[in-house]
């Protein structure tokens, strides 16, 4: 026969089975979907978000000031047409001008993300064969021009000269183990050899966007007629690191391999394409690049080689603008169809990506995407962990809820700080599904196991409720309408002062037995004055007086609550130090009396019984006013007037006008109860004097009653004597009411 201990262990192994079988099942679920990319675009819209969301760079973290760009847009075309008679496309006499003044600034290399794979046209000025030239002399004289090209895997074959020279300027041995697979090229729009032979590099120029048509990676080697060629971006990197080494380290278990330049290593996969890391302009900017405009410059430079001043618009010298800088050259204009969308904008032109390219590869600041293996090896971590919070929290709602939460949170928080801080790209949709799918699963099945349809309401309500009250809501159901009712009401707002500041120093267990010390010990004292806890928001705990059940007294009875809290949180006050608490608690709190609408808010299957209206906006605003005057509690005057001054001491503190409303409301500090009011008599008085004194602007005389209550360190008489020093210095204006207007929430 078995015992009762051998059933409990029994059910206890069962159980701990059941998890353990519901984690597993959750992350195969979970990994064949990543695996077979169901999940990569809704990863890729983490990653577009997380880059939105990145600080704006400064000029020291931002990317290299050295580069600029060079726009033709629609405007440069069309005054070049009206002024310089030339329509589109441009006579390449036009880029040897801007090659040649360029060079003249100082810059130190000129990058064309514009394709050159046809003879110039001849003009009446000039024949296309001399356009041609001038721009292969002006870029061999320059030596330190870039030029691209389209790569295209059929098509005719261009001649053997102008592949020939594209394998010279843009070819690299990359060894034979590697295990990449390149895409393969065999012909595209290619530049005349001599073109490509007059450059000092030149590089393949496509952009590579996902299914979604967002561009997130760029393409760093392709093969061409056989050869392993470079990208315009890589090209132009090894013009301007002629010194530093560019190899491939061998591909090694999930990783296909890393491009090192120099001292950096870019995270490659198997196509030698990289995650770009995009950076966001500053505020009132759209592009984090200098963006100037070919028209500008095309006519600087006709007026230089007419010996006049070439002075660009606003006067500033060629030099002062391009000198030491990499000035790439692109086209925006209608109809070039060089328009891309990336994470941070729907529109980029094509010439924008090809610098942010050249930006990482300069500074080493490209995405590394973490292994999957890792991130396989997390699924399966947190959905038993998972598992096993929902296994024990059963019982405790804290745990139940506060671990899946801590979890997700740890996983956004990781994932965003990961990329904003060191380049990481972090999958965490897996992890988010995984955790969220074990929780459901778990919930699900505990929920059928104990068959508890019949207790949930009651089960619900006793969390929140007397029980007495709990009786009298199944006895009388009218008593709570689907759908609220109006109801004045006094709702209050208390949390615990700087509780970010306190968890920071504790582990997430101490923070949970604080929590469960400190909540318990405040809801107790709120149910046992007749309120109910509408919800718990962190350390924040909002509750209402005056409903379910009517309270004629709901005013004096959330008083008496507050004050009862404080004198409860003291003497917890060894307990919150085992607890590990490095300081004293206490709590802020804000209240309210007005109306509100409470009850059953949702649907017949589903609903939170809670209370909404703008006086429950006013309660958690005056909350947040209490650490500005640097006190415990503050109500609105309808609640001091409610409560009266029999059990109660309460002092004006001052007239406030919160953001969004035009009605002012004074706030009223309640000191502490009636039976020790000698203690608040004095301050009380004269604070009222000073603040008498400050409405009537008599500055001297309010401080002079200010001074002995700013000695004691009184809150409110710092905040307000401050006030009387800046009107001082700088009167109010004419019709000044006195009150205090809140430019926030």
């Amino acid at each position: 026969m078995m015992t009762s201990s051998n059933r409990l262990t029994s059910w206890i192994k069962n159980k701990t089975v059941q998890g353990a079988l519901i984690a597993f099942a959750c992350a195969a679920i979970t990994t064949l979907l990543m695996v077979d990319g169901r999940l990569e675009v809704l990863e890729f819209k983490t990653l577009d978000h997380r880059f939105r969301t990145q600080p704006v760079w400064d000029p020291l973290q931002g990317p290299p000031a050295d580069i600029a760009i060079i726009l033709i847009d629609q405007d440069s075309i069309d005054l070049v047409s009206k002024e310089i008679q030339h329509r589109w496309p441009w006579p390449r006499e036009f880029y040897a001008k801007l090659i040649g003044f360029l060079h003249q600034a100082g810059a130190k290399a000129v990058v064309f993300d514009m394709f050159f794979s046809e003879p110039d046209t001849d003009r009446q000025e000039i024949s296309g064969k001399d356009s041609d030239l001038a721009l292969e002399m002006a870029t061999a004289f320059a030596s330190n021009v870039v030029h691209s090209y389209v790569p295209q895997k059929r098509g005719e074959k261009p001649p053997v000269a102008t592949i020939e020279a594209i394998k010279r300027k843009s070819s690299i041995n990359i060894g034979t183990n590697t295990l990449l697979s390149l895409t393969d090229y065999n012909t595209g729009a290619l530049p005349v050899s001599t073109l490509s032979d007059a450059s000092a590099a030149i590089g393949f120029a496509t952009q590579s966007p996902e299914s979604d048509n967002i561009c997130r990676r760029m393409l760093l080697l392709s093969s061409f007629d056989g050869a392993t060629v470079m990208s315009q971006a890589l090209a132009a990197t090894a013009f301007l690191k002629h010194s530093e080494t560019i190899h491939i380290e061998p591909a090694s278990g999930w990783c296909s391999g890393a491009l090192h330049v120099g001292r950096h290593a870019f995270a490659i996969d198997k196509t030698a394409s990289v995650f770009m890391h995009w950076y966001r302009p500053a505020p009132g900017r759209k592009s984090p690049f200098d963006h100037h405009y070919a028209y500008n410059l095309l006519k600087a430079a006709i007026r230089q080689e007419a010996g006049l001043d070439p002075a660009l618009p606003g006067g500033s010298s060629p030099e002062s603008i391009f000198k030491d800088r990499i000035v790439f050259l692109g086209s925006t204009a209608t109809g070039t169809f060089d328009n891309w969308a990336t994470p941070l904008a729907k529109v980029t032109p094509g010439v924008e990506i090809q610098a942010t390219a050249l930006a990482n590869l300069l500074r080493g600041e490209s995405i590394t995407r973490v292994p999957r293996a890792i991130t396989i090896t997390l699924v399966i971590l947190l959905t038993l962990i998972t598992a096993a919070a929902t296994c024990l929290g059963r019982r405790r709602t804290i745990i139940l809820i506060s671990v899946p939460l801590l979890l997700l949170a740890l996983i956004l928080g990781s994932g965003y700080a990961a990329l904003h801080k060191a380049d990481l790209f972090i999958e965490i949709i897996p992890p988010i599904l995984a955790v969220i799918s074990t929780f459901l699963a778990m919930t699900l099945t505990n929920y059928l196991t104990e068959r508890r349809h019949s207790r949930m309401v009651r089960g619900i309500f006793e969390h929140y409720l007397d029980s007495s009250v709990v009786e009298n809501l199944i006895a009388n159901p009218e008593n709570v309408r689907l759908g609220g009712e109006r109801r004045e009401c006094t709702v209050m707002f208390t949390d615990v002062a700087d509780f970010t500041t306190t968890s920071e120093s504790l582990s997430p267990e101490q923070v949970v037995h604080f929590m469960n010390i400190y909540l318990d010990a405040m809801t107790d004292i709120i149910i046992k004055e007749g309120g109910f806890v509408d919800k718990f928001i962190g350390d924040e705990i909002v509750a209402v007086f005056g409903a379910p059940n009517p309270l004629p007294d709901h005013a004096a009875r959330a008083c008496r609550a507050t004050l009862r809290m404080a004198e409860r949180v003291e003497e917890l006050q060894p307990a919150f130090r085992e607890a590990g608490c490095p300081t004293a608690i206490f709590a802020r709190t804000g209240m309210c009396t007005g109306e509100v609408v409470i009850g059953n808010m949702g649907s017949e299957n589903r609903m939170n019984y809670t209370a909404m209206g703008n006086t429950m906006n006013l309660g958690a605003r005056i909350q947040g006013i209490t650490k500005m005057y640097g006190v415990r509690n503050l109500v609105n005057q309808t609640t001091a007037a409610a409560a009266g001054t029999t059990e109660f001491v309460f002092r004006e503190v001052d007239a406030v006008r919160v953001k969004g409303k035009k009605q002012a409301e004074r706030m009223i500090e309640l000191m502490g109860f009636q039976a020790r009011g000698e203690v608040f008599a004095t301050l009380a008085t004269a604070y009222a004097e000073a603040l008498d004194a400050y409405r009537q602007q008599q500055w001297g005389v309010a401080l002079n009653r200010l001074a002995p209550l700013i000695e004691s360190g009184d809150g409110p008489a710092i905040r307000l004597a401050a006030r009387c020093r800046e009107y001082q210095l700088e009167p109010p204006p004419a019709g000044w009411d006195g009150v205090t207007n809140m430019l926030s929430k």
